[in-house]
């Protein structure tokens, strides 16, 4: 695989995530004051994004 093709890969990795985050409300605005709080958040929400695919997959 080129490098090009490898990069667009990694870029299209990337706002697919940033869109499966954007999907929880909290996230789509800046509501937390402290970083830790927003960072749990993030992983709140990845967590449900995993735990679907894994709900989806054993269907």
């Amino acid at each position: 695989m080129s490098a090009l093709a490898e990069l667009h890969r990694a870029r299209v990795m990337r706002v697919h995530t940033f869109g499966w985050l954007m999907r929880s409300r909290r996230l789509a605005r800046d509501y937390e004051r402290q970083t830790e709080t927003a960072e749990a958040m993030v992983l709140w929400s990845m967590t449900m994004v995993m735990s679907r695919r894994l709900a989806k997959r054993r269907r």
